[in-house]
This record gives structure tokens, C-alpha cells and sequence, in this order.
């Protein structure tokens, strides 16, 4: 039975190590499509627990992807975990405000500031942000997508 156990304890870290590991880094085309779809607003993140040891391992990573300003790592980083929590919705805002693509990151705001489950509950782990104040004010501060000249010329 104590065989069987520890047999059972190192599966399970092993299978969390596994988790536990950097996404790959988006090239050529699969790049470009994951951006027009990230720049659209149309990126979801939709894991909850399989991805959390990865999250958790990353958050390093992701902070300092949004410290340095670096917008298209950031948003491939996160949308690659898939994590769907409070911050990485944040953070895919804030990388959709940082490319310019304002719509976008209207839309992550909205559903990092609409979450269900803040990540500052129990255990915080919104990596030093204080996200609700955060969150209204980037969206306040939004920049409206440009108006084209021939959509002016016609009203």
C-alpha cells in the first residue's frame, strides 16, 4: 500500500512538472493568425484547473512581459496557457491597449473586471496589481479606434 502511494505522489508531481513548463513561441503564419485574432478581440482563455501549474509557473514571465512593454509576447504567453483568470485577462488587455488595437482591449478589460473569481480572494496572486482600480482606469483612459477619412467625408 506505502509502494502504491508513493508511486501515486510521484506521478502527480511529475504530471505537475509537465504543466509547469513555457508555451512555445508562435512563428510565420500560425504568429499572424493568432494576432489578427488577438487584435479582433476574439481571444479566449477557457482553462481553469489543468492549466494552473503552468499559470503559476509563468507568472514571472507574464509580469515581466508587461513591465518591459513587450505587448506581442505578452499576449501569445497568455493566450498560450489559456489560463482563465483576472490578471490574464488583464494582461491581454493591456497588451490589445499597448498594440493600439483599443476595441480589443476594451473587451479583455471588460471580462478581467467581470470575472468571477478576483485573483486578490484567499491566496492574491494579482502579482502586485491592484486590478479593480487598475482596470477602470485603463478603460477610462482608452484611446477610441481612429475614425477613417472616407467614413468622415460621408456623414
Amino acid at each position: 500500500m506505502v509502494h502504491r502511494l508513493t508511486k501515486l505522489c510521484v506521478l502527480t508531481v511529475l504530471a505537475g512538472l509537465a504543466a509547469c513548463s513555457r508555451p512555445e513561441t508562435l512563428q510565420g503564419d500560425a504568429r499572424s493568425a493568432f494576432m489578427e485574432q488577438f487584435r479582433n478581440g476574439e481571444t479566449e482563455l477557457t482553462c481553469v484547473v489543468s492549466c494552473s501549474g503552468q499559470w503559476g509557473y509563468n507568472r514571472r514571465v507574464t509580469r515581466a512581459q508587461h513591465d518591459a512593454g513587450d505587448w506581442a509576447m505578452l499576449a501569445i504567453t497568455t493566450a498560450q496557457i489559456g489560463y482563465d483568470g483576472q490578471l490574464a485577462w488583464y494582461y491581454l488587455g493591456r497588451a490589445a491597449e499597448g498594440m493600439g488595437a483599443y476595441e480589443a482591449a476594451s473587451r479583455y478589460y471588460k471580462r478581467a473586471k467581470f470575472h468571477g473569481h478576483p485573483c486578490d480572494q484567499v491566496l492574491n496572486v494579482c502579482d502586485g496589481f491592484a486590478l479593480e482600480p487598475l482596470i477602470d482606469e485603463r478603460l477610462a483612459g482608452l484611446v477610441p479606434e481612429p475614425v477613417e477619412q472616407a467614413e468622415i467625408a460621408t456623414e
